[in-house]
C-alpha cells in the first residue's frame, strides 16, 4: 500500500487529532506520557508511532534497554526498569490498547488506577491512552 498523506487528504482529521492529542497529554510527566506512547505502539505496530517516540525517550536519556523493556513489558512486575506506579501504567496502557481481546474490562485495575493517580491523573491516562491509539491507527492505515 502506498502512504497516504491525511495532512493532505484530511486536513480537518488531521487537526482535530492534533488538538485531541495536545489536550489529552497534559497533566501527565514525560516518562509517563513516554510510557503509554510506546507501550501502545509497539501493540498496535505502528513503526512511524515507535520511532517517533523511541527517538523522544532516546533524546531525554531513557536508554534503548528501556525502550525495549516497554516493548517486552509482562504484568509480572520483575523489570527492574519500572516501579510499582509505571507497572499499573503499562498494564492500564495494554488492557486500554486491547479492549477487542477481552470481553470484560479489568474494573479492578481500573480502581488500583485510581487509587493510586486520583482521578485527575487517571483521566489524564485515558486520554493519551486513547489518542495514541487514535495516532498509531491512522498511522498504520495510511502507511505512515
Amino acid at each position: 500500500m502506498a502512504h497516504l498523506d491525511l495532512m493532505k487528504t484530511r486536513k480537518r482529521t488531521y487537526a482535530a487529532a492534533g488538538a485531541f492529542e495536545l489536550a489529552a497529554r497534559s497533566g501527565l510527566d514525560r516518562r509517563t506520557r513516554l510510557l503509554v506512547e510506546l507501550r501502545a505502539s509497539f501493540l498496535n505496530g505502528c513503526r512511524f508511532c515507535i520511532g517517533m517516540h523511541s527517538d523522544e525517550a532516546l533524546k531525554h536519556d531513557f536508554g534503548q534497554d528501556w525502550i525495549d523493556a516497554v516493548r517486552d513489558w509482562t504484568p509480572d512486575g520483575t523489570d527492574a526498569h519500572f516501579s510499582a506506579s509505571d507497572d499499573l501504567v503499562l498494564a492500564f496502557t495494554t488492557a486500554g490498547t486491547r479492549l477487542s481481546e477481552d470481553a470484560d474490562f479489568d474494573v479492578d485495575l481500573q480502581e488500583k488506577v485510581l487509587e493510586e493517580f486520583g482521578e485527575k491523573t487517571t483521566g489524564a491516562l485515558v486520554s493519551e491512552i486513547a489518542a495514541i491509539n487514535m495516532w498509531n491507527r491512522l498511522g498504520v492505515l495510511s502507511q505512515k
